[in-house]
C-alpha cells in the first residue's frame, strides 16, 4: 500500500471503530433534513438506527477493503431497500437519506484527517472519488432492492384486489365481515357512497387506469380497480359528495367507452352497481365514446336490459319505416328524431332539418300512414322514442330494406297496406 493508501487505511479503520457515533450522527441528520420518515411514520427508530449503522459500516469496509470473508458487501443496503419498500417509505426519501449518509461519512473522514495531520488530509482529498463511487454503488443496490420488492408488492396487491373485487362482484359483500375486509384491502372507506365504473378495453389498453386513479385521488375520491379481459372495473368512493364530482372527472376521458352506475350506499351493493354500470356501457352505441351514467340513460337501459323486448319494439313500431328504400328510410328516421327532439314542434323541426315547415308536416303525415296512428299522442311519442333508442343501442338493429321485410311472416303485407285495404 502506498503512503496515501496507508493513511487512508488508518482513517477508515478509525471511523469503523467509531461507527456507532457515526450512526447516531446520521440518525440526527436524517431527522433534521428529511421529513419523509416522520410523515410516513412506518420506520421504527430502532430500525432506522440499525440500518444507519449497517450501511455506514458497509461503505467503510468497502473503502478499507475489509469486508468479512463470505459476506456479500451489499447485504445491508439490499436488506434496507426491501424493508423500506415494505414500510411504504418513498424511494426518493430513502435515497436522500443515503446521500445524507454519504455527506456524514465524508465530513467525518475530513475531520479525522485534519486531526491526524497534513498527510492524512492530502490522502482524503486524493481518495474523494473512491468515497463517492462506493456511496453511489451502495445507493444503486438499495434502489434496485426497493424496486424489486415494490414490484412484488404491486403484484401481490393486484392479486388481493382481484380476489376481493371478484367477491364483491359475485355478491359476497353481504357476507358477515366481507364489506369491512374489502374496505381494508382496497383502501376504501366503509361509508359515504360509492359508484361502480366499467370501461371497455378491447385491446387491453393501459391508458385509463393510472390517469383515472390519480385524478380521482387528487379530487378526494379513493378508488380500487382491476382489469379483466376486455373490461376494466373500478369501485369509486364518492366521499359523501354524490355522483357529480365523478361525472366531472370522467368527462376528461372522452375517447374511452365508460359506463357508470347510480350511487350505491355500501360496498355490499357492488354487485348491483356493476350490473348497472355494465348496462350503462351497453347503451353507448358501437363506434361512439364517452362516459354514460345510468341515470342519464334510463330509457336506453330499459331496452338493453331486455334485448328481446327492444328488438320486438323496433319491429312493431318501426317495421314499415325500416322497410322503405334506404334514402326514404333514413329521411323518415331523421325526421322522427328531429321532431321528438323539438318536442313535437314542426317549425323547430324544420329549422333543424333546414327545410320548410310544410315539408315536415308532409313527412309526418307519411309517417302516420306507416305507423297506422297519429304521432301526436303521448303513447306514440313514447313508443317512437323507445324504439329509436333500441335501434341505436342494440347491435344489428340498423337493417336494410330486405332485412326489414324478412322479419314479417311469409305472405304478410306491410302494416300500411293492410290498413289501406281495410279502409277501402
Amino acid at each position: 500500500m502506498d503512503r496515501h493508501g496507508d493513511a487512508l487505511g488508518e482513517l477508515y479503520a478509525a471511523l469503523i471503530r467509531r461507527v456507532d457515533q457515526l450512526a447516531d450522527r446520521l440518525v440526527a441528520a436524517i431527522d433534521d433534513q428529511e421529513s419523509g420518515y416522520r410523515a410516513v411514520g412506518s420506520v421504527p427508530a430502532a430500525d432506522l438506527r440499525c440500518s444507519c449503522r449497517d450501511n455506514i459500516l458497509t461503505v467503510l469496509q468497502q473503502l478499507a477493503d475489509s469486508t468479512p470473508a463470505g459476506l456479500d458487501p451489499f447485504d445491508a443496503p439490499r436488506a434496507t431497500g426491501r424493508r423500506r419498500a415494505e414500510q411504504r417509505l418513498p424511494l426518493d426519501t430513502l435515497l436522500h437519506s443515503f446521500r445524507i449518509g454519504g455527506r456524514v461519512i465524508w465530513d467525518e473522514l475530513a475531520g479525522e484527517a485534519r486531526r491526524t495531520g497534513p498527510e492524512a488530509t492530502d490522502a482524503v482529498l486524493d481518495g474523494a472519488t473512491a468515497v463517492w463511487e462506493v456511496v453511489d454503488r451502495v445507493s444503486s443496490e438499495v434502489a434496485a432492492a426497493y424496486r424489486a420488492t415494490e414490484q412484488q408488492m404491486v403484484q401481490a396487491d393486484a392479486a388481493r384486489t382481484r380476489v376481493v373485487l371478484e367477491g364483491l362482484l359475485a355478491g359476497r359483500g353481504r357476507e358477515p365481515g366481507m364489506a369491512a375486509e374489502a374496505a381494508r384491502v382496497l383502501g376504501l372507506p366503509t361509508s359515504g357512497g360509492f359508484a361502480v365504473v366499467v370501461a371497455a378495453e378491447p385491446d387491453g389498453g393501459d391508458a385509463l387506469l393510472p390517469d383515472a386513479r390519480q385524478i380521482l385521488h387528487s379530487q378526494g375520491m379513493r378508488s380500487a380497480w382491476h382489469r379483466w379481459p376486455e373490461q376494466l372495473v373500478g369501485v369509486v368512493a364518492l366521499g359523501g359528495r354524490g355522483i357529480e364530482p365523478l361525472r366531472d372527472v370522467l368527462r376528461g376521458f372522452s375517447n374511452e367507452r365508460i359506463g357508470v352506475s347510480a350511487e350505491i350506499d355500501v360496498l355490499a351493493d357492488v354487485q348491483e352497481g356493476h350490473l348497472q354500470a355494465g348496462t350503462a356501457l351497453a347503451t353507448l352505441p358501437l363506434g361512439r365514446t364517452g362516459a354514460v351514467l345510468l341515470e342519464d340513460a334510463l330509457p336506453a337501459a330499459l331496452v338493453v336490459a331486455q334485448p328481446d323486448f327492444g328488438q320486438r319494439l323496433v319491429r312493431v313500431v318501426l317495421g314499415d319505416v325500416l322497410a322503405l328504400p334506404d334514402i326514404d328510410r333514413d329521411l323518415m328516421l331523421e325526421t322522427i328524431r328531429a321532431w321528438l327532439a323539438a318536442d313535437g314542434s314542426p317549425s323547430t323541426t324544420a329549422s333543424t332539418l333546414y327545410c320548410h315547415r310544410n315539408t315536415v308536416l308532409n313527412r309526418l303525415r307519411r309517417i302516420e300512414v306507416l305507423l297506422g296512428r297519429s304521432v301526436e299522442t303521448t303513447a306514440t311519442r313514447v313508443e317512437l322514442a323507445l324504439a329509436l333508442t333500441a335501434l341505436d343501442a342494440l347491435p344489428g338493429q340498423q337493417p336494410t330494406r330486405t332485412a326489414a321485410l324478412d322479419r314479417r311472416p311469409a305472405g304478410q303485407a306491410p302494416n300500411s297496406a293492410i290498413r289501406a285495404s281495410a279502409a277501402r
